[in-house]
């Protein structure tokens, strides 16, 4: 069965979903090359992997939906189990804020999510009431078949955002942010320049990227987040800095890893955790030197690397993967994100169903709904 794709070309139509979970689940995703090469670094297995291996308390509850079109890779969804609620969920952990469905080049996002909810409704390895589904980015294939596609009984809201900065030849990727802000920049920039010539170094290359990773993690370290904060520098924790180096080294390998660290007389003050994934450039951890604070080395890291990626053009993007909030100074650009939830056809998920109907008109009646979507038709129309 075939339908149109992209510029009318046929395509085979999703036919099939394999389950699995576990040790299983990797082993197949370490053999997938379904996502195109504009998707997320959070819709790709080279990601999933690690998280799997190093971040997911019990891999046994994580199931991999596998889908397929005329025996080709069309694209997964990982969720996991929640027994005590009897729902699935997108599997997100500490380190992990973005969630999303991954569907191969021509194949509809929503026949991936149809196909995923047929299999949950006629054969799932257990009853459930809910899928639950958090930091979904609206415009990924998750979040367009969720707002756009056949409704089946859900409720879609707003769950954040990812900011990002605009880095197209021609762009200012600070044109939003205020005169005076910008000013500031200026001047933090040229006192450091006084106390020793500062120094952006990208570091890229595979046998340096481990030594580098080493030496950011000891930037992080030395602030609120070291020993004497929070403790929650991922050297500080054997299983997150496992994550981050078996990280670091798949996707350097790839070239797709890369740290950056600004240096102040040779001494390395910030630093940078970032991956590569088609023109965008992701930020995922920042770390700077505590005892030199007083000198804003974070902030100036960040605006050196926008203006020299935007003088390159080599990226489209710089996102920072969330919408941290010291970034609302910087005004970057934002897309949203959401939160569904699928109710199933049982008799407790109509229930539960029936509650978040009642508490949407609440807010309604208060003039607070900020509901997306609200379908009432059954799981799978």
């Amino acid at each position: 069965m075939l339908h149109e794709g992209r510029a009318g070309v046929p395509v085979p139509a999703v036919d099939e979903v394999q389950v699995y979970r576990g040790d299983e689940a990797v082993s197949i995703l370490e053999r997938r090359r379904v996502v195109p090469a504009g998707a997320g670094f959070w819709q790709r297995p080279e990601w999933h992997v690690p998280v799997i291996r190093h971040l997911v308390p019990r891999p046994e509850s994580l199931f991999l939906f596998d889908v397929s079109a005329g025996g080709a890779p069309a694209g997964f969804m990982l969720l996991s189990w929640d027994r005590r609620a009897a729902a699935w969920r997108a599997p997100l952990y500490p380190h992990v804020d973005v969630y999303d469905a991954a569907v191969a080049e021509g194949i509809g996002a929503g026949a991936v999510v149809q196909a995923v909810l047929r299999r949950l409704a006629a054969a799932s390895p257990r009853p459930w009431s809910r899928l639950v589904v958090g930091r979904v980015p609206c415009r990924g294939p998750l979040g367009t078949a969720l707002l756009h596609g056949p409704p089946p009984r859900l409720a879609v809201r707003p769950d954040g955002a990812q900011a990002w900065f605009a880095l197209a030849p021609g762009t200012d990727p600070l044109a939003g942010a205020g005169a005076r802000f910008r000013r500031n920049l200026r001047r933090l920039w040229r006192r450091l320049e006084r106390r020793g010539g500062p120094v952006l170094e990208v570091v890229s290359e595979p046998s340096r990227l481990g030594q580098a990773l080493e030496t950011f993690m000891a930037l992080e370290a030395s602030g609120w987040k070291g020993p004497g904060g929070t403790r929650s520098a991922i050297g500080a924790q054997p299983r997150i800095a496992a994550f981050y180096r078996d990280l670091v080294g798949t996707w350097g390998r790839r070239g797709a890893c890369r740290i950056h660290l600004l240096r102040l007389g040779g001494r390395p003050v910030a630093g940078h955790l970032a991956l590569v994934h088609g023109d965008t450039l992701s930020l995922l951890k920042i770390g700077y030197d505590a005892a030199v604070a007083e000198l804003a080395p974070g902030v100036m890291l960040l605006y050196r690397l926008l203006l020299e990626e935007a003088a390159r053009g080599r990226f489209r993007r710089l996102s920072l993967v969330t919408d941290p909030p010291w970034a609302r100074r910087w005004a970057p650009r934002r897309d949203p994100m959401l939160r569904a939830t699928v109710f199933n056809d049982t008799l407790r998920a109509t229930v539960l169903a029936g509650w978040e109907t009642a508490k949407r008109w609440r807010r309604r009646i208060l003039g607070r709904d900020d509901t997306l979507v609200a379908g009432g038709g059954r799981l799978v129309p």
